[in-house]
């Protein structure tokens, strides 16, 4: 799963956005986790970066934070997936798009002694459609 920054167009208009990873810390940072404390690590040049901050919002929920971004509430880094359809409209612009994020996995875990019913099947079948890679 592909991670990136975002940003609206509504904040970009009336906020310089960042030109370094260390001037994100001056902006309203939405994570999307649980820690008062986040980190976010990127690499660029080959090179490891990260950047420790206090969030301005943290959720766990994705859509609460799409939400909040679009209306112009700050930076955030979601899932390509769950970002696209608000980049596709015009609503946010992608920041930073030479960092590379680290990406996540999504596992199904079952037992290998059990047959996969359909219900089970359907399942592993749309993560996979969804959650496939947007740039490619």
């Amino acid at each position: 799963m592909q991670h990136g920054l975002s940003a609206s167009k509504g904040y970009a208009a009336t906020h310089r956005l960042p030109e370094s990873i260390e001037e994100l810390s001056d902006h309203p940072l939405l994570h999307h986790g649980s820690e008062r404390r986040a980190t976010w690590a990127f690499e660029h040049d080959g090179k490891r970066r990260t950047l420790k901050f206090r969030p301005a919002l943290w959720s766990n929920c994705g859509t609460f934070l799409l939400d909040a971004v679009v209306n112009d509430d700050g930076i955030i880094r979601l899932s390509l997936f769950v970002v696209d359809s608000e980049v596709q409209k015009g609503n946010l612009i992608p920041v930073f798009t030479h960092l590379k994020h680290a990406d996540y996995g999504i596992y199904v875990v079952h037992s290998s002694k059990r047959r996969v019913n359909k219900r089970m099947r359907t399942m592993i079948d749309a993560l996979s459609e969804s959650c496939v890679p947007l740039n490619n």
